[in-house]
């Protein structure tokens, strides 16, 4: 018997009613026909739009004034640089002018000096040779001034001016009641104009330099009152 000899078919019973599972009805969405839920649904838009649009109106006026504030602070602190460089800028021109100004005053002092010097000694020059003698008792008339009364003065000038001196202690002697006691020596080696008083506890030279020292003690006072 082979295998296909055993199969046996049998009719299988299925029962005659099917039932569906049950499903869920599907939402129905209606379209709101209701003109107060329709004005009602409207105007909250209507709020939310307005708390919106107020919203960013005032976050954009946060951020302006913000910006704002923010460049003003920035180009004040710019400013106030520019302020601090102008001002060291303007500190250091005044005293490098002040500087110049010192050293120009101090060399227009100095050059005021050499002048006045100059015509000082262009003008004892020309008086000397006009009258060198004139110089001379001028230096006899302060040495009288020094001296006691009687002390010997020895007058040593230029051999061409020997003659000259002694008229003019003459005339000193007239106008003086004490005895006057100058003794007249020459020197060929000292200038017209030149001379050497010598006494017991002093002396004098006139020369070119003990001249301009001379000048330059009369001018001290105006240079100090400049100063």
């Amino acid at each position: 018997m082979s295998f296909h000899e055993n199969i046996q078919a049998r009719p299988f019973a299925f029962d005659r009613t099917f039932t569906l599972p049950v499903r869920e009805a599907a939402r129905q969405y209606r379209r709101k026909t209701d003109a107060s839920e329709l004005a009602h649904d409207v105007e909250t838009l209507r709020r939310q739009i307005e708390r919106l649009e107020q919203g960013h109106a005032e976050e954009l006026a946060r951020t302006r004034s913000e910006a704002f504030e923010a460049g003003r602070n920035h180009a004040a602190a710019d400013r106030e640089a520019a302020i601090l460089c102008a001002l060291d800028a303007m500190q250091a021109s005044l005293e490098e002018i002040w500087e110049q100004h010192d050293e120009m005053r101090v060399q227009a002092e100095a050059d005021a000096t050499e002048v006045a010097l100059v015509a000082a000694e262009a003008l004892a020059g020309r008086a000397i040779a006009r009258e060198p003698g004139g110089a001379v008792d001028e230096a006899i008339g302060r040495a009288l001034a020094q001296v006691g009364r009687g002390q010997e003065i020895e007058v040593t000038v230029h051999p061409d001016l020997v003659d000259d001196i002694e008229a003019r202690i003459a005339l000193r002697q007239c106008r003086d009641r004490r005895k006057l006691c100058l003794v007249v020596s020459a020197d060929p080696s000292l200038r017209p104009g030149d001379a050497v008083l010598n006494w017991e506890r002093g002396g004098v030279r006139m020369d070119a330099a003990s001249r301009r020292q001379a000048v330059l003690d009369e001018l001290a006072p105006l240079l100090a009152s400049q100063n």
